[in-house]
């Protein structure tokens, strides 16, 4: 059984756009980056019970339009 891609989900789940605004985890985000920060994306990689499916270890920020490359993810 494949995979399932989840994209963007921060825009429709109340959840996780508390979950990544909260704000201990603002705290360390604004130690690292700075206050000037905003959620750009959110992802998950979702994957059956028993699934034979892998994620390789990747970097992400080559593949984002984003300038500069000061980002946190988690």
């Amino acid at each position: 059984m494949p995979f399932f891609n989840i994209n963007t989900w921060h825009r429709s789940s109340r959840w996780l756009y508390d979950d990544c605004t909260h704000s201990q985890i603002l705290n360390y985000v604004e130690d690292i980056l700075g206050p000037n920060s905003y959620l750009w994306g959110s992802h998950f990689f979702s994957k059956a019970p028993g699934s034979k499916d892998t994620v390789a270890w990747h970097q992400d920020a080559p593949c984002w339009p984003l300038s500069p490359l000061n980002l946190i993810t988690r």
